[in-house]
């Protein structure tokens, strides 16, 4: 069962610049950082891929690969269970 949801480049876009702005080193008189356990996938699809690097709920542990919605460009993205033989998870950005 493969399971998707939708995103907007531009969505993120802004989660990107949001990651970047709060991982900013503070002075080393604030408050200690927080460490969260992540639970890994196990990734069988070939290089090159995006994927989450926490498996979340995905059933058979392969993770969530990102992926444009349709063939081919699409500016709509959306994250859908990896594959274990690559497929259309696959893609390079020139």
């Amino acid at each position: 069962m493969v399971r998707t949801f939708s995103i907007t480049i531009k969505s993120i876009s802004i989660l990107m610049l949001f990651i970047v702005i709060m991982s900013c080193k503070k002075d080393e008189e604030s408050e200690p950082e927080v460490v969260i356990e992540l639970n890994a996938p196990i990734i069988q699809t070939p290089a090159p891929l995006i994927h989450l690097a926490d498996n979340l709920d995905e059933q058979d542990e392969l993770g969530w690969c990102i992926d444009t919605q349709g063939n081919g460009f699409a500016e709509n993205l959306h994250a859908h269970s990896c594959k274990p033989d690559g497929g259309d998870v696959q893609f390079y950005y020139n």
